[in-house]
């Protein structure tokens, strides 16, 4: 008996001459079923571990095919990993259909059985083609450009070169029209309406949201988005059983999720009072994945059976996880999951992890932390938002992570902000930084005057003067004066507003005088009063310039207002209310000059005034202008 065997796959060479009686078996067993297995057959792969494939010969006695033979064409890896796993196969001539089924998110790496060969990833879920490439002395996946119909796939994986920029990217429709570097993507159309990409999340759920970030090699990144309609509000039923208690039992979700954050309200909660964080859910599991690995003491890092309906910022719970634990995030490769807390810090198993772990959308039925102790009867309705305006319900959003956000423009056009559709700017930045309200950049030396909250801002003109407040415009204002100086209103439009009774003068203004009850249309009202001092009544009063230069002196009798000796080249007023007489002397021993020679002779009047203006004439002479009885 003699048998030869082809180097590549194994098939039966019998020499002319023997296997007297046996050729029938020799050619079944030794090339039909080999062909049939190189050209249809497929290999199962299911073991949790390397495999290596070797060349497997048949012969009269039979094809000696097994789950180690290299020649199938088809190479199924099913049942789950723990890792990524190696298929060592021979270093030849042949083509492979890789299919990598397993679960467990693992690679599968198919690679030559001798020498240092890089080999062959394939992804989980990937299915593909490769070859043994005698030039490179390696496996290789095959390249090609192809048209297909609409594709469906769980993962599409490109790996388009962008060596050669180009007006097209790895994916591409069309051709751009103009060139630009290091395109990943591309499309180019022509039609006469809407082009666009659009993405779209058909959750309601309130941690829904549909994103499109942009990140630089750091951790920094750009983000648009637009959350769901329920986003960040809840309505439950619920309480702590009448009893003081920062924690809150959740029975029944009516609407939306009790979120970390959420400002609730409902009977019995008082003051602002937030979620601090969700410890346990009672409801149903999102996801059960069995473990696999990890999990131990002083680790935050665990493998499960399968990922498929787990998400980020999702409640788990098993064994060895503390209360109010969130996945944080998944590792880069495998079913790996980074346990945090509320706060997005790391939370580390009690004790090795094991069994089936349950991961629950947060906001569900179970307990909760408040802030702060509440008495909350059970079977109460309590509402809840999360707060900020990222977290508002249909909002649209966009935000820098970490980095500053420049928006502007790049060429010599203007920066315009719109809101309803409207035809003009609400806010327009020109070139030269000129900032446009309502469509006007108003003339020099204009201020911006609110309209309220129903109005546009305008542009008006204040006038001020020795601290005084100008308003323009405002149809709706009540003017003030207040304080002890002179000021100026400009005022323009209806006004309502009044001076003090008509029984006061502006000299005696108080600390503040509300004006009402009179309509002017573009008045100027002007009030001089410099510092007013007004002391308590008495007899006798010796006048310091540095209570002010305007006083007003309440005499209850007889008595004596005794001048500085000196005022160095100041004026001041003093203004009288009194009963009785009284006399003027003079510190300094000079003279005073009275207006017309004569000096008056004061007389009681009730609810009037002696009003007496001093100014220093020389080194010893008041000069003095006076009124009596006003």
């Amino acid at each position: 008996m003699t048998i030869n065997y082809t180097t590549l796959l194994g098939l039966a060479l019998p020499v002319t001459g023997t296997e007297s009686g046996t050729w029938g078996d020799d050619v079944s067993n030794g090339i039909t079923q080999y062909i049939d297995a190189s050209v249809a057959g497929t290999q199962s792969i299911t073991t949790d571990a390397d495999v290596t494939l070797t060349i497997t010969n048949g012969s009269s006695s039979g094809t000696n095919l097994s789950s180690t033979s290299a020649q199938y064409m088809q190479l199924l890896c099913t049942g789950a990993r723990t890792a990524n796993r190696n298929i060592n196969v021979p270093n030849s001539s042949k083509m492979y259909v890789v299919n990598n089924s397993t679960s467990g998110g693992y690679t599968i790496t198919v690679r030559g059985v001798t020498g240092p060969t890089t080999g062959v990833t394939v992804a989980n879920g990937e299915k593909c083609i490769i070859y043994w490439n005698s030039v490179a002395g390696d496996f290789v996946k095959v390249s090609s450009v192809n048209t297909f119909g609409a594709i469906t796939a769980t993962t599409v994986t490109v790996t388009g070169s962008i060596t050669n920029p180009a007006t097209v990217g790895a994916i591409n429709y069309g051709t751009l029209n103009y060139q630009d570097t290091n395109i990943v993507n591309s499309a180019q159309a022509s039609f006469n309406g809407y082009v666009y990409s659009n993405i779209q999340n058909t959750s309601s759920g309130a941690i829904a949201s549909t994103d499109f970030a942009i990140y630089n090699n750091n951790a920094y990144y750009v983000n648009a988005g637009i959350n769901s309609s329920n986003y960040g509000a809840s309505v439950t039923v619920g309480g702590t059983g009448g009893s003081s208690s920062t924690t809150l039992t959740v029975a029944s979700v009516t609407s939306g999720n009790l979120l970390y954050g959420s400002v609730i309200t409902g009977t019995g909660i008082s003051g602002t009072v937030t979620i601090t964080t969700q410890l346990t859910a009672t409801g149903s599991a999102a996801a059960s994945p069995t473990y696999v690995s990890g999990g131990g003491t002083s680790s935050n890092q665990f493998y499960v059976s399968s990922l498929a309906g787990i998400a980020i910022g999702y409640l788990v719970s098993g064994t060895g996880v503390p209360s109010g634990t969130f996945v944080g995030s998944f590792t880069s490769t495998g079913n790996g999951i980074n346990l945090v807390n509320a706060a997005g810090t790391n939370v580390n198993f009690t004790i090795q992890a094991a069994g089936t772990y349950n991961f629950y959308v947060p906001g569900g039925v179970g307990t909760y932390t408040m802030s702060s102790a509440q008495t909350i009867a059970s079977s109460t309705t309590i509402t809840g938002q999360v707060a900020g305006s990222f977290n508002q319900p249909n909002n649209g959003y966009l935000y820098s992570f970490n980095g500053d956000l420049v928006v502007g423009t790049y060429s010599a056009n203007p920066l315009r902000l719109t809101t309803n559709n409207n035809a003009i700017d609400g806010i327009t930045i020109g070139t030269s930084n000129q900032i446009a309200f309502n469509g006007s950049y108003g003339t020099s030396g204009q201020a911006l005057l609110s309209g309220g909250s129903g109005a546009a801002p305008t542009w008006g003109t204040l006038s001020s003067a020795y601290g005084g407040t100008g308003v323009a415009n405002n149809a709706a204002s009540t003017i003030t004066i207040s304080g002890n100086y002179a000021s100026t209103f400009v005022v323009s439009g209806a006004y309502s507003y009044t001076f003090p009774a008509a029984t006061d003068t502006l000299v005696n203004l108080g600390s503040s005088q509300t004006l009402t009850n009179k309509t002017l249309t573009n008045p100027t009202v002007t009030n001089y009063v410099e510092t007013l001092y007004a002391p308590s009544a008495g007899s006798a009063f010796t006048i310091s310039l540095a209570n002010g230069t305007v006083q007003e002196i309440t005499l209850n009798a007889n008595g004596t207002i005794t001048l500085p000796s000196s005022v160095a080249g100041k004026s001041f007023t003093i203004i009288v209310t009194y009963s009785g007489s009284y006399s003027l002397t003079w510190a300094g021993g000079g003279t005073l000059k009275w207006a017309g020679g004569t000096t008056p002779t004061a007389t009681s009047t009730s609810g009037k005034y002696d009003i007496f203006s001093f100014f220093q004439d020389g080194t010893n002479t008041y000069g003095v202008v006076n009124g009596l009885n006003y």
